[in-house]
This record gives structure tokens, sequence and C-alpha cells, in this order.
């Protein structure tokens, strides 16, 4: 994983802001924590709670490591709204990306 400061072309203008980029390197961890928060669901199960929903950071990890884009954890300065995560490559306007569970 690294940060790094890019600028997104989004279409109210173009912002610097820092994003995270995670590569294959990062899968080993990534199968750690998702291993752990089924351990947590199942100790949970035992005392008869409720699992734990799976945590959006997760999801949106897992997210960019499969598509291969940036991830957002922060609110882009300027920007006229929130993003989950961000494609490079794709055409302007139409590289946002909202992670949905």
């Amino acid at each position: 994983m690294k940060n790094r400061i890019v600028t997104m072309q989004l279409p109210e203008g173009n912002f610097a802001t820092t994003v995270t980029a995670f590569d294959e390197s990062d899968v080993t961890a990534i199968n750690a924590i998702y291993d752990s928060w089924r351990d947590l669901c199942v100790y949970l199960g035992v005392t008869d709670a409720r699992a734990v929903n799976l945590p959006e950071d997760l999801c949106e990890i897992s997210f960019s490591i499969a598509e291969n884009v940036w991830r957002c954890s922060k609110k882009i300065p300027g920007a006229n709204s929130y993003t989950d995560c961000y494609d490079p490559n794709a055409d302007r306007n139409n590289n946002r990306i909202e992670v949905n569970l």
C-alpha cells in the first residue's frame, strides 16, 4: 500500500488529494483482516449475539485491489461529493466509484 498525492479530474475541476494505491502484495494482509472478522462473528454467535456487518473499509480496499483503482479515504477538498474509489484510467467524468455493500 502506498499513499500518494494525485490530481483527480472531476466534473467540477481538478483536485489534488491523497489516495491509497494497493497491489497484490497487500492481499495477504486483507485476507488476515477478513479471517479476523469472520472469527469475531463466530465468537459473537457463541454468546448468541448478532454478527458484525462486513466493515465498509474492508470492502473498499478489497474492491480497489480487485479493480486496480485508488482508494479515497478522505473527502476531496473542494469537490462536491465524497467518493470511495477513483479509477485513474477511466475517461474524465466517469472515474468516481461508490462501493456499496
